[in-house]
């Protein structure tokens, strides 16, 4: 499911920018981008999201600025500086002090300059209390979609019950209307050696075959389910469930479409399928 949330934090030595963004993930995915201050204490993060999300990516932008007040730690190795100097003596005096370094080169040197960097390990209870703050943010917006996509799930599953209601009343009438275009066939091949026990009973096996009442029967069994799902109040992911109930749904339809002889009774599976699909699309976006 979608979402996003950003905010600013500021104390006392540095302010700190938030940004989650979660996007459909058929898993956890989780991508961070922050500071190298951040770097050691990732994994802390990725933890707490993990709690809340269960699958979809998250995407965590974090900001990390030190304020004018925050009192750096410069140390300069004073004794290794002299020591580099002085074996350069020789040849400054050899090209007659005509050879300059510049600022920069000397900081780079490995030993030489040293910032100390803030320890945020004394900062974690303040920054696990910021990224929550976001992620619940976060979940907000995750749950004002997620009233949508109920809305809209609730919806074809309706005119999903609506189309197997009509099924179900012309496949009563199936049987009848198809023995009587078997007898009328068989009329008008003049079969007179055919035996009417043995016609009776080649009409009962094949209306057997065609028989769609145990698919309709799952097939609600299978749409009460997916409704107690959609409604439940439980707050354990669902989707997975959803796909395996929507699964089901398809192939009980596929059975009836390639059964049925009557065409009204096609043109509902059809329906029956495409908003299937709808609610397949849909539950992209839910964990």
């Amino acid at each position: 499911m979608t979402g996003f949330y950003e905010k600013k934090f500021i104390a006392e030595n540095y302010s700190l920018l938030i940004s989650i963004k979660t996007l459909n993930h058929r898993y956890f995915d989780w991508y961070f981008k922050g500071n190298s201050y951040l770097a050691e204490i990732e994994n802390r993060f990725r933890k707490l999201a993990r709690k809340e999300f269960k699958r979809g990516r998250v995407e965590v932008m974090m900001d990390l600025e030190f304020l004018p007040s925050f009192n750096w730690e410069i140390y300069v190795n004073n004794n290794l500086l002299e020591k580099i100097f002085n074996s350069l003596k020789p040849i400054f005096k050899k090209f007659k002090n005509k050879i300059t370094f510049p600022l920069d080169s000397i900081i780079r040197i490995p030993g030489v300059f040293t910032i100390k960097p803030l320890d945020l390990r004394k900062e974690i209870e303040f920054l696990e209390k910021c990224f929550m703050e976001v992620l619940k943010g976060v979940k907000k917006q995750r749950e004002r979609e997620g009233k949508f996509i109920k809305k809209e799930i609730l919806i074809s599953l309706e005119k999903i019950k609506f189309s197997l209601k009509e099924v179900e009343k012309l496949a009563v009438n199936q049987p009848q209307q198809i023995e009587e275009k078997l007898k009328e066939k068989i009329n008008k091949l003049k079969f007179n050696e055919i035996l009417e026990e043995r016609l009776a009973q080649e009409i009962f096996f094949y209306i057997q075959k065609i028989d769609i009442k145990e698919e309709i029967d799952r097939l609600q069994a299978h749409l009460e389910q997916l409704n107690n799902l959609i409604n439940s109040s439980s707050q354990e992911p669902i989707g997975r469930k959803i796909e395996f109930l929507l699964q089901e749904i398809h192939r009980e339809i596929n059975t009836i479409n390639s059964k049925s002889q009557n065409l009204d009774i096609i043109s509902h599976a059809i329906e029956i399928k495409s908003e299937i699909e709808k609610i397949r699309q849909q539950i992209q976006n839910i964990e």
